[in-house]
C-alpha cells in the first residue's frame, strides 16, 4: 500500500481549491467550454466516438465516458472492474478523461442520473454526445423510445445535445474483440506510440476461417505476429481510426440555420483549430431574409464571425 506523499496531497488541495474558486465565477460566454458526457458504453467498444469527443476536449475541457448498463444492479466489485477496465483504455491511449456508471436503470434514466450527478461546482457536463441509431429502422421499438427519451432528457436538463453519424456506425463490440487483456500485458506503462499499430492488433471475432490477402508493407507483415485473429477489413479499420488521421484538405460544412447562441460554429472551429484537421475548411450555410437581403445579410454574417480566414458563408 503506498502513501500518500506530500506533492500529491498538494495537488489535491490545488485541485480542490481551484474547483472551489470557479464556484463563484459567473458565467459568461466568453468564458463558455464544452465539457462532455459522451455515451460510450466501455470506451473500447466505440473508439471513434470517443476520438472525437476528445478532439473537441483535448486540453480544453472536461471529458467524461458514460457507461448506462440497464436492468441491472451492480455490486461495487462489478462497478469497480468496469471502471478500472474503462480507465485502463483510456490511459492506454492516452486520453485524459474520466468515466461514469449508471446500473439498474433504462438508458435515459441512467442518463438523467449523470447528468444531474456527474462531476462538480463548474466542473460538470453541459454537452451530451450520443451515437445515431442506425438501426432505427429494424430495433424494437422500446429500444427506440429510449434513445428519443434520451435526446429529449438532455434538453429537458438544459444542456447541449451532440448526435456523431458514421455511415458505418459506432460500435464495436460485435466485430472486434475485448483489448484489455492486451492492454494488461503491454510491456510499458508508455502511452500508444503509434494508435494504428494498436488498432491492427484488434482479434475479429467473426469470419475465423476468412483468409488474409498478400502484405504488400512492412508494417502490414510486422503485425502479423501480433494477431491472434484475423486483420481488421480496411472499411472497418478506417472508420475506427477516422479521428486520429491526418485530413485532408477538405470542407467542414456547418449549417447555421438560426442565432442558437453559437454552438454549432463553436464546435468545428475547434476541431479546426487541432493539427489532424488544420488543412480543412470552414464552408458555413445561413439562412436570409430574403433574395434582396442577401448580400447585406452576407456581409453581417462575415463581421460578426470571430474566425479563421480560411472560411466561406454561402
Amino acid at each position: 500500500m503506498e502513501v500518500e506523499s506530500s506533492t500529491q496531497a498538494q495537488t489535491y488541495r490545488a485541485a480542490l481549491t481551484s474547483i472551489q474558486q470557479l464556484v463563484h465565477i459567473e458565467e459568461h460566454v466568453k468564458n463558455y467550454r464544452p465539457q462532455i458526457l459522451v455515451l460510450t458504453g466501455l470506451p473500447n467498444t466505440r473508439p471513434a466516438l470517443v476520438d472525437f469527443a476528445y478532439l473537441i476536449c483535448k486540453n480544453n475541457s472536461l471529458m467524461v465516458c458514460g457507461n448506462v448498463v440497464e436492468q441491472e444492479r451492480l455490486t461495487f466489485e462489478m462497478r469497480s472492474n468496469l471502471q478500472q477496465k474503462a480507465y485502463r483504455y483510456l490511459r492506454f491511449t492516452n486520453i485524459k478523461g474520466f468515466c461514469s456508471v449508471a446500473d439498474n436503470s433504462n438508458l435515459h434514466t441512467g442518463v438523467a442520473a449523470m447528468l444531474g450527478l456527474t462531476g462538480v461546482g463548474k466542473v460538470k457536463p453541459n454537452i451530451l454526445m450520443m451515437g445515431y441509431k442506425n438501426d432505427w429502422l429494424t430495433c424494437d421499438r422500446n429500444s427506440l423510445d429510449q434513445y428519443v427519451l434520451t435526446i429529449h432528457t438532455g434538453f429537458e436538463m438544459n444542456v447541449s445535445v451532440v448526435i456523431l453519424r458514421l455511415k458505418e456506425g459506432l460500435d464495436c463490440s460485435g466485430i472486434i474483440a475485448d483489448i484489455d487483456d492486451l492492454i494488461l500485458k503491454a510491456p510499458t506503462k508508455k502511452a500508444k506510440e503509434n494508435s494504428v499499430c494498436l488498432l491492427l492488433q484488434f482479434k475479429l471475432k467473426f469470419d475465423p476461417l476468412r483468409k488474409e490477402g498478400p502484405r504488400k508493407t512492412r508494417r502490414k507483415r510486422k503485425t502479423k505476429t501480433l494477431l491472434e485473429g484475423n486483420q481488421l477489413p480496411k472499411s472497418v479499420l478506417n472508420s475506427i481510426i477516422l479521428f486520429q488521421r491526418k485530413q485532408k484538405k477538405d470542407t467542414i460544412d456547418i449549417w447555421w440555420l438560426s442565432d442558437d447562441g453559437g454552438l454549432t460554429l463553436l464546435l468545428p472551429v475547434i476541431i479546426n483549430r487541432r493539427s489532424n484537421w488544420s488543412e480543412t475548411k470552414l464552408r458555413i450555410f445561413c439562412t436570409a431574409s430574403g433574395v434582396h437581403e442577401l448580400e447585406n445579410e452576407q456581409k453581417g454574417y462575415e463581421s460578426n464571425f470571430y474566425l479563421r480566414k480560411d472560411y466561406l458563408i454561402k
